[in-house]
């Protein structure tokens, strides 16, 4: 599963590398496709997008403090994990 940042300097966060692994741990099987990490502004909300082989499948706001903050890996993952549970019926 690839990781895209959008802007690029969100791949410097704290939490970027705990992101990477979290997607990888949780990603189905033999699924194919982009989980994309975007903020428009810095003030804006961050979404979190997972984009599979047919397209865009699933997207879930995160708070931006998440990102930022080592102790809140916890709530990371459940961000990511609601992401892949919202799109498990266009996946499947």
């Amino acid at each position: 599963m690839k990781i895209s940042f959008e802007p690029t300097q969100l791949g410097d966060a704290v939490l970027a590398p705990v992101l990477r692994r979290i997607v990888e741990e949780l990603t189905p099987r033999g699924m194919l496709g982009e989980v994309a990490v975007l903020q428009k502004f810095r003030d804006d909300p961050m979404v979190l997008v997972l984009k599979g082989a047919r397209g865009a499948a699933g997207r879930v706001s995160i708070d931006r403090e998440i990102f930022y903050s080592p102790e809140r890996e916890d709530e990371l993952r459940k961000t990511v994990q609601a992401l892949f549970e919202s799109c498990a019926p266009a996946l499947a």
